[in-house]
């Protein structure tokens, strides 16, 4: 099921975004709860909500098949938000989206009659695996009343930036060639750049 709800954007005010649910076709107990949080995207349509983001869906239809509830958040500037551009490895913008996207999963669920057990487990890879950590300070912060996180798996995601940029921009060692990830890079200027409008500052 793919649906719209609010939340916040970098600049603290709110905004749309959209998420897909997974919810398991015949429940023999009540659900927990998966946030599933995707990899890069540099494409607004190539996201969980349209289908159309490689692994993602086969994945999170895996745990929906084991009886979970499964929660794919677009993110920001992605799918049907507001936000003209997707604050790439922008941890706030990152963690509200996915938050938020539980929050509404949770209502979505009661008003579908799928009874939840509670707990909640969180995957993310690549810039997902960043957003897992993220969701996991945030709910630290301000723990959601319906969900107990009881797991975090970050997959390859960049948390130590500073050496995930220098990574980026390096060549492969067997050929000296550009590594191909530098793009990776440049989207995180330009989105850091749209968010503090001071990275070009001497």
């Amino acid at each position: 099921v793919a649906f719209e709800y609010l939340t916040t954007g970098p600049a603290g005010d709110t905004r749309t975004a959209s998420a897909l649910a997974m919810l398991p076709a015949a429940p023999t107990a009540a659900a927990a709860t998966v946030a599933y949080l995707h990899g890069t995207s540099t494409r607004r349509d190539d996201i969980p909500s349209a289908g159309n983001y490689g692994e993602n869906v086969p994945v999170a239809a895996l745990f929906a098949a084991r009886g979970r509830l499964v929660v794919l958040p677009d993110y920001l500037g992605l799918g049907r938000s507001n936000l003209p551009y997707h604050p790439y490895l922008h941890r706030d913008s990152l963690a509200a989206a996915a938050r938020d996207a539980l929050t509404a999963a949770v209502e979505l669920a009661r008003r579908q009659s799928l009874a939840l057990d509670g707990q909640l487990f969180v995957v993310g890879y690549s810039e997902g695996g960043f957003a897992a950590g993220a969701l996991q300070r945030r709910l630290g912060q301000a723990p959601l009343a319906t969900l107990a996180l009881k797991g975090t798996m970050s997959i390859a995601g960049p948390l130590d930036l500073p050496e995930a940029v220098r990574l980026t921009l390096s060549t492969e060692p067997a050929t000296g060639r550009d590594s191909g990830r530098s793009i990776y890079s440049a989207f995180t200027v330009w989105a850091y750049q749209r968010v503090y409008g001071n990275v070009y500052a001497p």
